[in-house]
Order: C-alpha cells, then structure tokens, then sequence
C-alpha cells in the first residue's frame, strides 16, 4: 500500500496462514512463515514486494517444526529465523526447543547463531 493508506494489495493467496512480514533492507523482498503446503507447521517463505517469485528456501518444516519470525540480515540475500520444536502431550501443544538459525539465500547455506535451546525472535 502508499505510505497513506491507498493502494492496498493483497500479496498472499494461499488459503492458509502466513504470518510475521519483514521488509528486505532495499524493500524489494518480504520474507515471512506461511503454511501454503497445509500440513498445520510454519514455513519459511521469501517473495518479491510485487507479490512474485514466491519461494521456500529451507522446504516444508520438519514435522512438529516452525519457521517463524523471519528478521533480515542489513543485505537482502540472508535473513535469521526462529525455529521452534513442539511436542503434544495431553491434548495441548507444548514447545521443546527454540532456536535461531542464518539462512544465505544465494548459497542456499543454514548455520546455526544461537546455540541455546530457549531462543525466540531473531530481531
């Protein structure tokens, strides 16, 4: 949208989820979590600000795994996100793990920056 307000355009059509926007430094990418696969677990995705180019650079999550909370790196080719482990236990969801991961988009690299258990929100 304008910086007024005007002009607002959907991006995502996915049917599902997709949370936790974070503009690229040059403005030209979102990064975001979005479940477009269906399968209840966040994934990490990366589009163009023109609503193309939708890609997930990890692939779907592991089972009982988020990607969330995606924070750019001061370049647009790496970012930093959230990965948290659930586990059920009596009916209710309950987090294991959380750790905070280096994604290069153009090497296609992931390497760890936390190397806590209890880590949250990258930014």
């Amino acid at each position: 949208m304008s910086a007024d307000g005007s002009n607002q355009r959907q991006l995502t059509y996915l049917g599902g989820i997709a949370v936790f926007p974070a503009w690229s430094p040059s403005g030209l990418y979102i990064a975001f979590s979005d479940d477009a696969n269906g399968d209840g677990w966040l994934d990490l995705a990366v589009m163009r600000a023109d609503a193309q180019g939708l890609e997930h650079p990890l692939g779907p999550a592991p089972v009982q795994t988020d990607h969330r909370a995606p924070a750019w790196a001061p370049s647009d080719d790496r970012l930093a996100v959230n990965t948290v482990q659930w586990i059920q236990y009596g009916g209710n969801w309950y987090w294991t793990a959380a750790t905070i991961i280096g994604v290069n988009l153009s090497g296609h690299l992931v390497y760890p920056l936390s190397t806590g258990d209890t880590d949250w929100w990258p930014s």
